[in-house]
């Protein structure tokens, strides 16, 4: 199938919230909750409470321990469970610990069994009959007759979703030969030959990290602040709805770039005057309570932004490039991620030090994306030469898609 065809119009035949697509949606929000488990576990699992050694007799320790003359030790590997078997001078003891942990490892290879493969892609790859397959089913729960979907699309060089091949044999003379569509294929060396892209990309890796950063940076560093730990973490959670709210209504109104620029620069100045609060927290006994408000705030913005740059960057790649672009990025966020539980030991020594690093990242990060184009109301480039032609015109004011 031609890569040319419209997906958007596709989907708006369809209907832009129908059945399917809300299904779709819910499922991968189902999908999601699984990784969200373990992020904010960290805060209570690895919280370092107030304590004292206390003294122990370390010589009635040994002395119950001298008996033993443990000769072997053999451990075995079951799919299950783990064998330890201890083979001592007098006695054998065989001790059986279950791997409960195990059977949690094979939940997400369910996940892809009721997620569908994206349209757009298909599409750009030439798998007609796959296309075909989910398009019917769309159509039948969203109650919409497939022919009428296919017939009122527009596809670009006057190809048709249905009757691409067929106008391909009349104009050949040959009803029986179908010549093999040639896709463009793109890899990860892609993003890198080219210059324009290339630097485009620098600039989302920046902000993935900053954002992962930032992100799990002040939600390990949330005990850390004025008042109890318990409804800190629930004042700081509860911050993040609305923030995906605002960014909701933001990215369709005034654009997916200047949304992220907006929530980056919320973050940065909010956590530049939580850095303030918390240097000068002696001198007033308010700081720190303002200082932690701060810091919320700084958590409800770098969410909307953390959210956002989910969206917009894959829009800032071809189609056969997407997933490579998003990958990439996705990659390098770990970065971020691996450096975030250092902010808690960080804070020990300097209180002031987590806040100021995501504050001047944050400056960094709003500054820099201003380099890049808008995507808002654009087809979605296909080719390099699209997304070449996207760089010249960065503040998004070329052709619209006309809907």
């Amino acid at each position: 199938m031609d890569h040319g065809v419209q997906v958007d119009k596709i989907l708006y035949a369809l209907g832009s919230l129908g059945k399917y697509q809300r299904i779709q949606l819910a499922l991968c929000f189902l999908f999601t909750l699984e990784n969200s488990f373990h992020l904010i576990a960290a805060v209570y699992i690895g919280y370092r409470p107030l304590y004292q050694c206390q003294d122990i007799n370390t010589t009635a320790y040994l002395h119950s321990h001298d008996n033993y003359n443990i000769s072997d030790i053999n451990v075995q590997y079951d799919k299950c469970k783990i064998n330890i078997f201890v083979n001592s001078s007098d006695n054998e003891y065989q001790y059986t610990e279950g791997c409960l942990n195990g059977y949690s490892y094979d939940i997400p290879r369910i996940d892809p069994q009721f997620l569908d493969e994206s349209l757009r892609w298909l599409i750009a790859n030439g798998k007609k009959d796959m296309t075909e397959k989910i398009l019917r089913k769309a159509c039948r729960m969203n109650n919409v007759s497939y022919e009428t979907v296919t017939e009122n699309v527009l596809l670009s060089k006057e190809i048709s979703i249905v009757a691409s091949e067929e106008s391909h044999e009349l104009n050949s003379g040959n009803e029986n030969e179908v010549k093999k569509e040639n896709v463009e294929r793109y890899t990860v060396f892609t993003v890198l030959k080219h210059k324009r892209i290339l630097l485009g990309s620098i600039v989302l890796w920046v902000a993935w990290i900053t954002n992962t950063l930032t992100y799990y940076g002040l939600m390990l560093t949330t005990s850390k602040l004025s008042g109890d730990r318990f409804l800190n973490n629930v004042i700081a959670s509860l911050a993040e709805y609305p923030a995906v709210i605002l960014q909701q209504i933001l990215i369709n109104r005034i654009g997916r770039k200047s949304t992220l620029v907006i929530f980056h620069g919320i973050a940065g100045v909010s956590l530049v005057l939580a850095t303030v609060c918390t240097t000068y927290r002696s001198e007033y006994s308010w700081l720190p309570t303002l200082g932690t408000v701060f810091s919320f705030v700084g958590r409800f913005a770098i969410t909307g932004s953390f959210s956002t740059v989910f969206l917009y960057t894959p829009e800032l790649y071809p189609t056969n490039l997407r997933n490579v672009g998003l990958g990439m990025a996705s990659c390098v966020a770990r970065a971020g991620s691996m450096m975030s539980p250092f902010a808690i030991t960080l804070a020990e020594y300097v209180s002031w030090g987590p806040a100021a690093v995501f504050a001047s990242m944050n400056v960094f990060v709003t500054i820099s994306l201003l380099t890049l184009p808008e995507t808002m109301g654009r087809e979605l480039p296909t080719t390099i030469t699209e997304l070449n032609a996207w760089y010249k015109d960065k503040g998004g004011h070329g052709t619209k898609t006309k809907h």
